[in-house]
């Protein structure tokens, strides 16, 4: 059974949603709509600490996470969107138009009535939607789980990259603590998007058995968890799992009590977040066992670890954007959405190319996917954007 579930993130329609517990999907029209194409390919190139693309092309699809687990979840709406960025092989792009998404899709029904649906909120992405995979894997799998107040697909300048890289990145949409829910002070209880990320490892599963797009080509010994503000702290919860091989997170929140689990770790902070301190991120690495790492990157804040900083340049943003509706986000969505994104911030390309090189090193180091190596601390620039590097232990086996 094929549904159009791309468009399906609005939170108006997930009484219907909830009537499905295991759903594929499919093509894609209002969240995930086309692009115009592009005649880049993308390099062959291996290269150790380097920020080029990979030598995949990218393909995104989208699933339905359903009653994998009901026993598990205290209440509230078991079904919701899950986006899987994978490889494919060159050839299999052709005249396809680029995946792209709506931010105006995210924001509620009230706000989504009184915006014209422009090209002010539209993200377009290095992907192509449901090409076939890459049959040179088993390709190892990472779990991403996007901030609060986020949404699955906030850090496409970061999952598109890594699976162009030979990686099957997997995001769930955490309904108790998205960008609707949020801005409708209707947050849910905490510790469901651990859950989800659970749920969305085991329905990979299922994906990987079956006569689909992802059919035996996923490597379940090589799976690590990633995430952003509150989902850093999900990611650091979820590597508890004996599944879980390392974690990265970017400015985490919502950390779980006590010792955090003894898998090797990469915790990012940017200087100029006043949202999550670099402080208070360097003091999440001061609990963390060895082999350990710590970035903190000059200039970034907590939206640089995201698509939306460039949105800023457009009608003033996504949340001046809302503003203007007669509706406004509340104070700390509007911080969540602009901080870093403003001079004297880094600017948001240069950024990116920090935070993919440094994730991709640590990434082919711990799972042992190439021949990056990541820097030690002497290292104070990166892909031109000073960086503070700590170490503690060594990371690969």
């Amino acid at each position: 059974m094929v549904l159009n579930i791309a468009g399906m993130y609005r939170p108006w329609l997930w009484p219907v949603l909830s009537l499905i517990t295991l759903v594929v999907g499919a093509c894609s029209e209002a969240a995930h709509s086309p692009a115009a194409p592009s005649a880049e390919t993308t390099p062959a190139v291996t290269p150790a600490n380097d920020v080029s693309r990979g030598p995949y092309a990218v393909g995104e699809m989208s699933l339905l996470l359903g009653q994998l687990s009901v026993s598990r979840h205290p209440g509230g709406t078991f079904v919701r969107p899950l986006e899987v960025w994978y490889p494919a092989d060159a050839t299999s792009v052709t005249t396809q138009p680029r995946a792209t998404y709506n931010l105006r899709g995210w924001l509620p029904s009230r706000v989504f009535v009184e915006l014209a649906d422009g090209d002010a909120l539209r993200v377009e992405m290095d992907a192509y939607r449901d090409i076939p995979i890459s049959q040179h894997g088993g390709f190892p799998i990472l779990l991403f789980s996007h901030g609060f107040a986020g949404y699955r697909d906030e850090a496409s300048f970061l999952t598109t990259f890594l699976a162009s890289w030979g990686f099957v990145v997997a995001a769930p949409e955490h309904l108790e603590r998205d960008l609707p829910a949020v801005y409708d002070n209707n947050v849910g209880a905490p510790g469901i998007d651990v859950l989800d990320l659970e749920d969305t490892l085991a329905l990979l599963n299922l994906e990987n058995g079956a006569d689909r797009i992802l059919k035996g080509r996923l490597d379940f010994s090589r799976v690590a968890t990633i995430g952003r503000s509150g989902g850093g702290g999900a990611a650091i919860a979820t590597a508890k799992d004996a599944e879980i091989s390392a974690f990265i997170a970017y400015a985490p929140t919502g950390l779980p009590s006590g010792a955090l689990p003894a898998k090797r770790g990469l915790i990012f902070a940017g200087n100029a977040d006043h949202v999550v301190t670099a402080a208070e991120t360097e003091s999440t690495y001061e609990r963390m066992s060895a082999p350990r790492r710590f970035v903190a990157i000059d200039g970034a804040g907590d939206a640089s670890f995201t698509d939306i900083c460039p949105l800023a340049s457009s009608s003033g943003g996504p949340m001046k954007m809302a503003a203007d509706t007669g509706f406004p986000p509340p104070a700390q969505v509007v911080a969540l959405y602009t901080d870093g994104c403003a001079p004297p911030g880094v600017a948001p390309e240069a950024g990116w190319r920090a935070i993919r090189g440094l994730t991709l090193a640590f990434l082919q180091e711990v799972l042992g996917t190439g021949p990056a190596k990541f820097p030690g601390p002497g290292t104070t620039r990166f892909a031109t954007v000073g960086v503070r590097i700590r170490e503690d232990g060594k990371l690969s086996n």
